[in-house]
């Protein structure tokens, strides 16, 4: 259970990092907003300080411009979040859109403000000594006003609490990631990758999974892991894991179609933070699953993410001994887990999948191409484990997983390459002797 991306490669000519340019953006429209704001409080004080404007001389020219002032700091206040969104949708899809839908409901109700001052200053213009009733216009006027001081109590006073909670939360993730950078650094430097294997923690878990995988702290054993993985991953997979992730619905649902979904079986190995699960449920809500994982801590993390969902277990668990029975299961997958396998555990696992499987059941592998899949790839499938501690990530690129399969009674049905991962394909044959269904590559 952990990611997979090809290490960057920095050549002469390569265009700056997106992400900072949007970050950037973020920022300079941050300041514009402060810069528009102000001032247009000033500009704007004779038509809502005064009540007799609308019948008096008035001071249009300076009220005009603290408008066109209000209607950049709404602009702005769009802008900052789009230009945002772009970097913190990789911590959180749903919160960063709901920051930006924050974000222009509060630049709405600013317009609304304008769109009243701007009323009131026609009202002048057009009625003040035309004969008109003054006391009309002063009530008329005034009513405007007070719609625009609404405006500015939800408008800016009220909504940017939601801005600052939902973006806070975003923030805080984020803090988690790059606050272990420097230790990730560190480890790299001096090749330390064993520090999570302790007199503690020996014996616990198999020696192979006692290891800092890409530096991190932690491993994959502690709370702090667990909740600043779902950013590590969306960054390295440059904002696309979920959407990989998602690569393993549809041979899903070639199973699935028709079927009672309350009586199928789903199991989800190296479930992580229960992202995939998440997904699951999303498509099939009454389908029963059960996701194990080696982390307690991650295990504790997909329970909070997951925690709304019915139909759904989660445990402790080993993939090479599943605490499951023989032929019990409908559907068996596994995201981003067996390149950090040593390739006897591999096959131990696989001989599980077969095992817990129905006759006719589907199981759904994703994980990093592997050499030939994408030769422009190739290249970078081999730096990678230079730059991040992977140590079987070599041996898996150049893995039979057919052979792999074949040998535990399971037929491969297709790969499917997704952005730098892949999605494998396999059934378990039914009685007959034939898979219950197959789909063409």
């Amino acid at each position: 259970m952990t990611i997979t991306s090809p290490a960057p490669v920095h050549t002469t000519g390569d265009r700056p990092d997106p992400t900072r340019s949007h970050a950037r953006a973020a920022g300079i429209f941050y300041l514009l907003t402060f810069v528009s704001s102000i001032p247009a409080l000033l500009l704007l004080s004779p038509v809502l300080n005064d009540a007799s404007y609308v019948t008096g001389a008035g001071s249009d020219t300076r009220v005009l411009w603290g408008c066109l002032l209000d209607s950049v700091n709404a602009l702005t206040a769009v802008g900052s979040a789009v230009a945002v969104y772009a970097v913190v949708k990789r911590q959180n899809g749903s919160m960063a859109l709901g920051f930006v839908t924050s974000r222009l409901v509060e630049a709405a109700v600013v317009m609304i403000g304008v769109v009243s001052l701007l009323a009131v200053v026609t009202l002048r213009q057009d009625f003040a000594g035309s004969g008109a009733d003054a006391a009309s216009l002063t009530v008329t006027a005034n009513a405007l006003v007070d719609v625009r001081n609404w405006t500015f109590l939800f408008g800016p006073g009220l909504m940017p609490v939601f801005n600052a909670v939902l973006f806070g939360t975003l923030l805080y993730r984020s803090r988690l990631f790059f606050e272990d950078l420097p230790d990730v650094h560190r480890r790299r430097e001096n090749r330390e990758h064993r520090q999570v294997l302790t007199e503690e923690t020996r014996g616990k878990r198999p020696g192979y999974y006692l290891q800092n995988f890409h530096f991190q702290s932690g491993g994959w054993l502690t709370d702090d892991s667990a909740q600043r993985y779902d950013t590590q991953v969306e960054v390295l997979f440059n904002g696309t894991a979920n959407a990989t992730r998602r690569q393993a619905l549809p041979p899903l649902h070639e199973v699935f179609a028709g079927r009672d979904q309350r009586r199928l079986r789903l199991l989800d190995v190296g479930c992580g933070t229960g992202r995939f699960l998440d997904f699951c449920k999303q498509a099939w809500p009454r389908l029963p699953a059960l996701g194990i994982d080696l982390s307690e801590a991650y295990a504790a993390e997909a329970k909070r993410h997951l925690k709304r969902r019915c139909w759904i277990e989660l445990m402790v668990a080993n993939g090479e001994a599943i605490p499951l029975q023989y032929e019990s299961q409908d559907a068996v997958t596994s995201i981003f887990m067996f390149h950090e396998l040593p390739p006897k555990v591999r096959r131990t696992v696989f001989r599980e999948f077969a095992r817990v499987l129905k006759p006719g059941g589907r199981l759904v592998v994703v994980d990093s191409l592997q050499i030939g899949d994408e030769p422009d790839y190739d290249g970078m499938l081999e730096l990678f484990p230079q730059n991040y501690h992977e140590p079987y990530y070599t041996g898996y690129l150049r893995e039979d997983f057919r052979a792999i399969a074949a040998g535990c009674g399971l037929e491969h049905v297709r790969d499917v390459n997704a952005f730098v991962s892949k999605v494998m394909v396999f059934d378990k044959p039914s009685r007959q002797g034939a898979p219950r269904r197959r789909a063409t590559a």
